[in-house]
């Protein structure tokens, strides 16, 4: 992404706010091509909500959530101020963790200076990006692998196999390697013991 994306949302302050926030982050998210960090991000803007709509003193609750360089951005801004509080309750406490799965999740967190805001970041791994081309690999009867490569074409993968199989015939020196070997420098396509 060459440039930051960003969504903000203000809604009034009430528990239901809390599920319909969750799920318009995961569509944004989604949307950038980002969904890998959902489940952590639906979390986080869980607990941050939650907090706001628990303790906050205004009637309204907002929501920013943006991505850049390979950082989420969840900030929530409640509009009281105040710093919360990493508790550890005990076991058998039902409530008080809150800000501990953030701390916990998070790669980052902290709140504006005035305390009205709380902010926490998500680091999100570069997209493996699929690219064409031939996986070649050669394994043991038990799965070992013993050689691999990615090859552009099917001629450099039928190359890569060629001087494989050359390789693993010398190093077996086996007579079923002959007729793999025969098969593979000349007429691949049409195995001759078939």
């Amino acid at each position: 992404m060459d440039q930051p994306v960003r969504f903000i949302v203000s809604c009034t302050r009430s528990p239901q706010r809390v599920g319909q926030l969750r799920r318009i982050g995961a569509a944004h998210l989604r949307l950038w091509g980002i969904g890998s960090c959902i489940d952590t991000a639906n979390l986080l803007i869980s607990e941050l909500v939650t907090n706001a709509v628990r303790y906050g003193e205004t009637e309204d609750v907002s929501i920013s959530v943006s991505y850049w360089r390979g950082e989420v951005r969840i900030e929530v801004d409640d509009g009281t101020p105040g710093r919360p509080q990493v508790k550890r309750p005990a076991a058998d406490e039902e409530s008080g963790r809150g800000m501990l799965i953030v701390e916990a999740l998070a790669e980052d967190w902290g709140t504006s200076e005035d305390g009205t805001l709380t902010w926490c970041t998500i680091a999100v791994p570069e997209p493996v990006v699929p690219k064409s081309g031939f996986w070649c690999e050669w394994r043991q009867e038990d799965g070992q692998r013993l050689s691999l490569a990615a090859m552009s074409t099917p001629d450099r993968a039928i190359r890569w196999a060629r001087i494989q199989m050359r390789v693993i015939a010398s190093a077996i020196d086996a007579s079923v390697v002959g007729h793999v070997w025969d098969w593979l420098s000349d007429g691949w396509r049409d195995p001759p013991w078939l």
